[in-house]
């Protein structure tokens, strides 16, 4: 993961219901010389869960403080606009002309399949497997986040360089 890549405090957000998931992120963050250790990890550079212990001012504050969101099109991205963060919202099933992040679509992270938008939002629904999301790798979402950073010795450390401005895929 991008923790891995560059020294970076993460912080996931999300409902009650999004806890485990916010702890998956978490388990596969691991560096992968100590995936098959038990010990504790670099604490400074793993994800820290808030998952369901947020309102929605608090996560507005975390924002605020933020380097940079990761979000996809929901209540974060919206807030991560109005507050001028950088940012990298991933779209899938929607548009995100009609969705947003309204006047930032250089933020958009898609892939530009055929079949999208469709605004399917179960993988049942749809005929592709949800490719839009299940075709958009960890690796790909990485290299987007560390283009953004902020900090410019963030950026090389990583060994990728800025986007300027343009978006990964067609939005």
């Amino acid at each position: 993961g991008y923790s891995a890549r560059v020294a970076v405090r993460t912080v996931l957000v999300g409902s009650r219901e999004e806890v485990s998931v916010c702890d998956a992120v978490i388990r596969a963050c691991r560096p992968e010389s100590q995936l098959s250790q038990s010990g504790p990890t670099n604490k400074s550079t793993m994800p820290v869960n808030l998952a369901g212990k947020t309102t929605l001012g608090c996560v507005a504050a975390l924002i605020e403080r933020s380097d940079l969101v990761l979000c996809h099109d929901s209540a974060a991205m919206h807030l991560a606009v109005a507050l001028g963060r950088p940012l990298v919202c991933i779209v899938g099933p929607t548009n995100p002309h009609r969705t947003g992040p309204y006047r930032r679509l250089q933020d958009v992270l898609r892939l530009a399949l055929d079949c999208s938008p469709c605004y399917f939002r179960r993988l049942a629904q749809c005929d592709y497997g949800h490719r839009c999301m299940t075709d958009l790798t960890s690796g790909v979402v990485a290299d987007a986040v560390c283009a953004r950073l902020p900090n410019e010795a963030a950026r090389t450390s990583a060994g990728v360089l800025p986007s300027g401005g343009q978006p990964i895929a067609p939005a």
